[in-house]
């Protein structure tokens, strides 16, 4: 899951204005859909960027400068409501989707602000849903379902849809997704999913209190 020597471009975001980008949801949408051996590395200087990221492309690279400072964070919430007074549900409280294979990220923190779950329901920092995604030294922050390593489960438990961005496409059956010296933080069912995902020299925190 590493980096070729033979990177596609890269594309900077800072919110000063120094770079091609100030968030990273603009990055994402220039980047173009890499292929083995083309990557393109999005590099994200320090800052809080609040905002709700959709990634849909292969072969992209995320660095940020330090986890602690390289922030992503929103706060949307299972809870929350649509114009049309229907709840997000779980699988739209996102804060970033990784929906495409071959994605590394590295030195970056993942975080839902909605709050406690008793209070909003499930918020989660990170929806992965590709094979082949690696995480370095990133850190994954909420309460209620931090961290959903995908695919969905083969049906909902209740009622008769998910809900979110994956509702209604093929279920692949190979998700393999590898978290290696990262930092992971919730209170309920904080990390779960269907993945085959691999924890190396990670930090899990219960924030129960």
């Amino acid at each position: 899951m590493g980096i070729s020597n033979q990177e596609g471009r890269s594309i900077i975001v800072a919110q000063d204005g120094s770079g091609h980008c100030r968030t990273v949801q603009e990055a994402i949408d220039l980047a173009p859909a890499g292929s083995a051996g083309n990557w393109t590395v999005i590099r994200i200087k320090r800052g809080v960027y609040k905002e709700k990221v959709h990634i849909d492309k292969p072969f992209l690279y995320l660095k940020g400068e330090h986890a602690n400072d390289t922030i992503i964070t929103y706060n949307d919430y299972a809870r929350k409501r649509f114009p049309d007074g229907s709840e997000y549900k779980t699988f739209n409280s996102y804060t970033i989707l990784f929906g495409a294979d071959d994605i590394v990220a590295e030195d970056i923190t993942f975080r839902n602000d909605a709050g406690r779950g008793e209070l909003v329901g499930q918020a989660l920092a990170a929806y992965v849903d590709g094979d082949r995604v690696c995480f370095r030294e990133c850190r994954f922050i909420g309460h209620q379902d931090t961290l959903f390593t995908g695919p969905l489960p083969d049906k909902p438990l209740q009622g008769g849809s998910f809900g979110g961005p994956r509702e209604g496409e093929p279920r692949r059956a190979v998700h393999r997704q590898w978290y290696d010296r990262c930092y992971i933080e919730g209170d309920v069912d904080f990390i779960f999913g269907s993945a085959t995902a691999v924890f190396t020299a990670c930090d899990i925190y219960s924030a129960i209190v």
